[in-house]
């Protein structure tokens, strides 16, 4: 599994998306390929992916490069993609300053982004209240759509 790599861009790099989201987009774009390019192996989940920092570029009406259009066909990647409702408690962090309005208008950019460049969306819903419950029922959604 390919975790965040805006979390490891905030966390190492000190790049942060609150002082300037396009320099930000672009540094995610770059990590997000080298971490892409070093996976082995037949399978793999990212949690996020190329497309996610046209989705931020476009929430905060900032450009980002045509490139990425590319990367993102280069990149090989299924067309059936697991797309995750959000948990009902957003929760902020050191890495997650976004308020939920902030975070629901990304996850819905987000969305309406994998569609527009035709990729199939399988919706995993939240199956209960109990978040380790809720985590352990998507995961075996997942693995059964992944068979």
């Amino acid at each position: 599994m390919l975790e965040e790599s805006s979390r490891m861009l905030i966390q190492a790099e000190n790049i942060f998306p609150w002082d300037n989201q396009e320099i930000f987009c672009e540094a995610c774009r770059q990590l997000q390929l080298k971490r892409e390019r070093g996976l082995v192996g037949d399978v793999a989940f990212l949690d996020r992916s190329l497309v996610d920092p046209i989705a931020f570029a476009e929430v905060a009406q900032c450009p980002i490069s045509d490139s990425i259009y590319q990367d993102i066909n280069n990149a090989n990647y299924e067309q059936d993609v697991f797309f995750l409702q959000m948990l009902p408690e957003y929760r902020t962090d050191a890495q997650r300053k976004d308020s939920p309005d902030q975070a629901v208008a990304v996850s819905r950019q987000l969305r309406e982004v994998y569609v527009r460049l035709g990729f199939r969306l399988i919706d995993v819903p939240l199956f209960s209240n109990n978040e380790l419950k809720s985590k352990n029922m998507r995961l075996q959604f997942i693995l059964g759509h992944a068979v």
